[in-house]
């Protein structure tokens, strides 16, 4: 995992640990005047509804659905941190694949034609050994000679005159072929540095989304601190208990759904 995916991850980590219905609360900037629109209770409310037990009760109802529906909505902002961070690790898993593949080729295309060139001399080499040795000389020769030893040790040479000439043809054809392979993989090598580079592209997209998304859930979050806050403050009120109190008591049944359905957070918890 990439080092930014790695800090938006401690991010809702810690989210989490300081309460997971506080969390809940990046809700402001994510999910746009849905949230924006909703309408929490004052303080006044809170004390006139105290009054009457029935009141007080829709009161503390009123409450837990809205820090039920601040997890849902923070848990879609959960999951949309995390899946930009693991664009952010695809998007870099690629580049390096395709960094990677754009250097072997070339690698392979520079081998390609060191071995072409090697060869090629090597032909020459023998073709020039054959110059040298007068092959259709020999061949002259041998139909002309009239004596026993001299038609064995031209036939001799002509052999290896034939070898040497069978030698410097495979050694030109191996040439051809290294020379072939080393263009083919040298416009392989081309093609793969075009693709590296979109991939260097996708990855700094990668990076700037997933890091503004960490950023709009840090901002979101410390905003709706106060409010969260306020709103565990109001619940104890009405119940006579601590705000303290009634934060454990959501966050344990937070953390009880969270562990029944592990593939996905559970949404809502409240204590009325």
């Amino acid at each position: 995992m990439s080092r930014e995916g790695v800090r938006v991850r401690r991010v809702l980590t810690r989210s989490a640990a300081v309460g997971v219905l506080v969390a809940s609360l990046v809700t402001a900037e994510v999910t746009g005047p849905a949230v924006a629109e909703t309408t929490y209770p004052s303080w006044d409310e809170v004390a006139a509804a105290k009054a009457n037990a029935s009141s007080a009760q829709a009161q503390v109802d009123r409450i837990n659905g809205l820090l039920a529906g601040l997890q849902s909505s923070a848990n879609t902002a959960a999951d949309a941190a995390i899946q930009r961070a693991a664009e952010l690790d695809a998007a870099q898993a690629a580049l390096q694949a395709a960094a990677q593949k754009a250097t072997d080729l070339a690698s392979q295309a520079a081998t390609a034609t060191s071995a072409a060139d090697t060869l090629r001399k090597q032909s020459g080499t023998l073709a020039a050994q054959l110059s040298r040795g007068g092959g259709s000389d020999v061949s002259v020769r041998l139909f002309l000679s009239d004596s026993t030893a001299t038609t064995d040790s031209l036939l001799y040479q002509l052999g290896a005159v034939s070898k040497l000439a069978e030698r410097s043809n495979a050694l030109l054809q191996r040439a051809t072929a290294q020379r072939n392979l080393a263009s083919s993989l040298s416009t392989q090598a081309a093609a793969a540095q075009t693709v590296r580079q979109q991939r260097d592209a996708d990855a700094k997209k990668a990076y700037d989304t997933a890091a503004s998304a960490k950023a709009a859930a840090d901002a979101a979050l410390a905003d709706q601190q106060t409010r969260a806050d306020t709103l565990y403050a109001q619940l104890a009120s009405l119940k006579n208990t601590q705000a303290s109190v009634e934060r454990q008591y959501a966050e344990g049944e937070a953390a009880r759904k969270a562990a029944e359905q592990p593939a996905s957070t559970g949404g809502g918890g409240g204590s009325g």
